[in-house]
């Protein structure tokens, strides 16, 4: 029986971007583009939901889903988080993190000069990864709703995961790139002291995009543990 699945891309990235991974599987995709709203309040009041059976996330996207999961407002069978933050900026609470000064210069260079930025923002990405020629070619940078991706910056800068309940989240399959130069591979473990169900599978030579670095490979596990 075809599953549904809803995919939530990262932060500036095409929304469809996560499709990739379920092109030959016998399911239905749903990818949500949540940089035509201008808050997470905003896109939760204006978009209407059914209950997947499997729930997609990369990067901030990874971050969305559980905030929907941990509230009930989606509630599938499996997660699979791709490279989320569980907090982005670094404080007392966790070291792993972006340093204030630096994410303060990076939101200011996105508003004066965001096309240009994204471009930095994609370089990053693929930053020491052994597949980052082909990745930079793959990196689907949304150039769409560039206000609103302001807004959403903010919004990853101070949202933490400390503040939810994870006794909702399901069953979870976590890919991290080793080499990730956004999002620091240590936060994983925050993760996996908080999910019970947590199958972590460390990428190597791979940086922030899990599903470009060996799409294949993502396929694969996703299809084993969620039987599509």
């Amino acid at each position: 029986m075809s599953k549904n699945i809803f995919c939530f891309s990262g932060w500036a990235q095409h929304y469809q971007g996560l499709e990739v991974l379920f092109q030959q599987k016998n399911c239905s995709v749903s990818s949500f583009n949540y940089s035509a709203f201008v808050s997470y309040q905003h896109f939760l009041e204006n978009t209407s939901f059914i209950n997947p059976q499997i729930v997609v996330g990369w990067s901030l996207g990874g971050q969305i889903a559980l905030r929907l999961i941990a509230s009930k407002i989606l509630q599938p069978k499996f997660l699979v988080l791709l490279a989320p933050p569980f907090q982005m900026v670094k404080n007392n609470n966790i070291s792993a993190g972006m340093p204030p000064e630096t994410a303060k210069i990076f939101y200011e260079n996105f508003a004066k000069s965001p096309l240009q930025t994204l471009q930095q923002f994609s370089v990053l990405s693929s930053l020491n990864d052994s597949n980052s020629k082909e990745m930079l070619k793959n990196l689907h940078i949304s150039n769409e709703n560039q206000q609103n991706w302001l807004m959403w910056l903010k919004e990853l800068y101070n949202f933490s995961c400390f503040e939810l309940d994870f006794s909702n989240i399901p069953t979870t399959i976590y890919f991290h790139g080793e080499n990730d130069a956004i999002i620091n591979i240590a936060q994983a473990k925050y993760f996996q002291e908080r999910i019970n169900d947590f199958h972590f599978y460390k990428m190597p030579n791979c940086g922030h995009a899990p599903h470009l670095n060996n799409g294949s490979f993502l396929s694969k596990i996703i299809a084993q543990h969620c039987e599509i």
